[in-house]
């Protein structure tokens, strides 16, 4: 029941509260924001250089300024 949970608020505030809190490049500052929920901050940085490999958004300085 803590797994249901537990994932159905990452993916609610991925999708939900993420393009109403994140202004500009909303979707790839919260795919790393979303990573890093799952328990280990590498897999935030792989799913970001996933999403943006010539890192064209400022998405990881946002990301290294918050960790």
């Amino acid at each position: 029941m803590l797994i249901i949970v537990g994932l159905a608020w990452n993916l609610g505030a991925f999708l939900f509260l993420a393009r109403r809190m994140l202004p500009n490049y909303w979707f790839e500052r919260a795919i790393g924001d979303y990573g890093q929920s799952q328990g280990v901050t590498a897999t935030g940085l792989l799913l970001m250089r996933i999403v943006d490999p010539e890192a064209e958004s400022p998405a990881f300085e946002a990301f290294s300024c918050k960790d």
